[in-house]
């Protein structure tokens, strides 16, 4: 998964004597928290758009497995990757910024086509001396780009991922800096880097790419003395706490779609919690591990229950509005089609007209009377009887808060339930009371949509 961001130019290849493995990445990021586009965020503040270089190899280490409720170390041959991070910043002089681009473009070159044969002859240490010749060329590029902030990092197989200095950047903080000031730099610099890593080492599946704080970087306090409040408990619990109020927000502001990104994020926190919640690194030589109790585990199965359950609701929901927004458009081009028809039917079958002679009019009926209207004006007939008929189709086929209405319908209807409950103890005759009711709520619609359309022809015949 290294290099899973689209815009960053990648190179990996496994060494042939080892069981290692060599990763660079190179990638362009805007930090973008202003409500524009990336490039007009950049172009009006040059500052937030920086270079990125990974150059890290993957290395043994140990990791949990589980035996008789313990932890006990396992090694795990490629079980970390381990290596720098550079920041290289915009630089203000123009002539030494097309310097650094130049050069970063043929870093991005030389990453995305190999320069040398992969395996000389079977010859499995030249090879790899080959491998590390390339990635050192590579480097003598990014060196030579301009001045940058280094950082170590440490990405373990569990997902754990750690970020320090070796020493403090002499060019975070100018001379009388206040020393607040500089360390709020240094965790900016160290959680931009976080992000970095995340971005182009993992798949963004159930997430926006650019929604990069679900996961926090948490600062480890060497004062803190506590056993249950310690760094490698408090880090955890941050990020279980993180994912689950991620979770709540998009099961509570999202859609459809938001839920189900939800019960994703929801199966990484069910494997952050099953891998990593356990147990606590030792401090020390030698990585160890021993069991912790300190954080109580979420019940994801309720929370997961409840998303599934919200989105057949919302699901029903939104087929039932679908289906009423196709029934408007038919309901109203079949009735001003109807209109027009009987208005046509009702002139072919009149006699010619004789000047100075009565019109003896063939009648429709009932109807008769109201074909002016009707023909004066076609289009607001159809409107008015799909109204109509979308009240009747609404109040049946929708319910609750899914209907046309919203908290009226759903205020009559609870009405109508209590109403036939309290009048009425056999359950058939409740049911009869509130088939009744419902009949004449559709009818008093129904007749109030037909008086305000009369009072409208009335106004516009007038």
């Amino acid at each position: 998964m290294i290099g899973a961001a689209k815009d960053a130019c990648t190179f990996t290849e496994p060494y042939r004597a080892r069981p290692s493995r060599v990763m660079m990445v190179h990638q362009h990021r805007v930090i973008n928290d202003y409500p524009l586009p990336k490039c007009v965020a950049a172009w009006l503040n040059p500052d937030i758009a920086l270079h990125w270089v990974l150059d890290a190899v993957t290395e043994v280490t140990d990791i949990p497995i589980m035996k008789e409720g313990e932890p006990e170390p396992e090694r795990d041959r490629q079980g970390l990757l381990r290596g720098t991070v550079r920041m290289l910043s915009y630089l203000e002089n123009k002539r030494l910024r097309q310097t650094q681009t130049a050069l970063l473009k043929e870093v991005n070159r030389k990453l995305n086509i190999r320069s040398y044969d992969p395996d000389i002859n079977g010859d499995a240490e030249a090879t790899d001396r080959t491998i590390d010749a390339h990635r050192i060329e590579i480097m003598g590029c990014v060196e030579d780009a301009g001045p940058a902030i280094v950082l170590q990092f440490a990405l373990m197989r569990t997902g754990e991922c750690r970020v320090w200095y070796d020493a403090q950047p002499g060019d975070v903080g100018a001379a009388g800096t206040p020393a607040a000031h500089i360390e709020k730099q240094l965790d900016w610099l160290a959680a931009q880097a976080y992000y970095f890593i995340k971005d182009v080492v993992h798949d963004h599946t159930h997430h926006d790419a650019t929604s990069d704080q679900i996961t926090p970087l948490f600062r480890f306090d060497s004062s803190r003395k506590e056993r249950d409040h310690s760094d490698e408990i408090a880090w955890r619990r941050e990020t279980l706490w993180s994912l689950s109020r991620e979770i709540e927000r998009l099961n509570r502001e999202g859609g459809l779609t938001d839920q189900r990104k939800a019960l994703g994020i929801i199966a990484y926190a069910e494997a952050f919690q099953a891998s990593l919640m356990g147990h606590v690194r030792t401090q020390g030589e030698g990585q160890r591990f021993e069991k912790s109790t300190s954080v109580h585990d979420y019940d994801f199965k309720h929370l997961k229950d409840s998303i599934k359950a919200s989105i057949d609701v919302n699901a029903t929901r939104l087929t039932q509005k679908i289906q009423i927004a196709i029934a408007a458009p038919t309901i109203f081009i079949a009735t001003t089609a109807l209109v027009s028809s009987l208005v046509s039917a009702h002139n072919g079958s009149m006699p010619p007209l004789v000047k100075g002679a009565a019109w003896d009019r063939t009648t429709l009926g009932a109807v008769d009377p109201w074909l002016p209207w009707l023909a004066a004006n076609p289009a607001l007939t159809g409107f008015a009887v799909m109204i109509c008929l979308l009240m009747a189709i609404a109040y049946f086929l929708l319910d609750g808060r899914a209907g046309i209405y919203n908290a009226g319908q759903r205020m009559l209807s609870q009405f109508g339930r209590a109403l036939a409950v309290t009048l009425f103890g056999s359950l058939l005759w409740q049911w009869l009371f509130l088939l009744f009711y419902h009949l004449l709520l559709v009818a008093a619609a129904f007749a109030l949509t037909m008086l305000c359309f009369f009072t409208v022809m009335g106004a516009v015949t007038t």
